[in-house]
């Protein structure tokens, strides 16, 4: 229901993976233009019996919900789960103080945008301290899983949260690659200095198919190298400051 770029992404993956869709748009000039380009949209509003009807709901296993308007989606969900109360549905809406009434209304996923949002917030914030990419996934699941109650209510304990610090507080090892544009190239380890400079060190340098360990101070960096590096969080954010600059 509703062809924007939600909707037009949905339709594109359903047509390449061979599963029946209909569209339906409020936009006639929409409905025009796609339908002579041979997609399966009709006019008419997605809050109206009759056109669902004609979408076929009461024979659809899956509706979803891609429209801006929420009061439309929310009656559009009401009437739907009438004409066919097994359909499943998927609702985007853009608050999280809707879940609830849309959980009520018979939704069975529910995509806020302002919580993916966060999410998204949340999980370049982990990058950034470089947690491993399983613990942010891990969180981002378990956030999901806690059917958002972090973000709807910041007073309840989140378990899942509380190990990211001890993360935090222990060593990583991180890589770095060397591209045409770094300033470091042909430079030696003791020319750069990072363990004085930043407390983070070099431990190996990855150079084609050849691994260079514990490197010494006299080994150069090389294009396309591959440094390993290893120390705190900070001085780890420090090298690549460094190596960046």
């Amino acid at each position: 229901m509703g062809f924007g770029l939600n909707g037009r992404n949905l339709a594109r993956v359903l047509k390449e993976t061979g599963i029946k869709y209909i569209i339906i748009e409020m936009n006639p000039e929409t409905v025009k233009r796609e339908k002579a380009a041979g997609e399966h949209i009709i006019f008419g509003d997605v809050a109206k019996p009759e056109i669902l009807h004609k979408a076929r709901v009461e024979h659809a296993s899956i509706i979803v919900f891609a429209i801006s308007d929420p009061n439309a989606a929310k009656l559009a969900l009401r009437i739907s789960k009438n004409i066919n109360p097994n359909i499943y549905c998927l609702v985007r809406t853009k608050y999280v103080n809707e879940i609830e009434e849309l959980k009520r209304l018979g939704a069975d996923i529910i995509i806020p945008e302002e919580f993916e949002t966060s999410l998204q917030i949340f999980r370049k914030v982990l990058e950034k301290y470089h947690i491993p990419l399983n613990i942010i996934m891990q969180q981002v699941n378990l956030l999901r899983q806690e059917s958002y109650k972090l973000l709807i209510k910041p007073e309840e304990d989140i378990r899942s949260l509380s190990h990211i610090e001890e993360i935090l507080a222990k060593g990583l090892t991180e890589t770095y690659y060397i591209n045409e544009e770094n300033k470091h190239i042909e430079k030696s380890l003791s020319d750069i200095n990072l363990r004085e400079n930043t407390g983070a060190t070099v431990i190996a340098i990855i150079r084609e198919d050849n691994l260079i360990s514990t490197p010494s101070g006299q080994d150069k960096i090389m294009l396309h190298d591959t440094l390993v590096l290893t120390g705190s969080h900070q001085s780890v954010d420090k090298a690549i400051e460094k190596l960046d600059s």
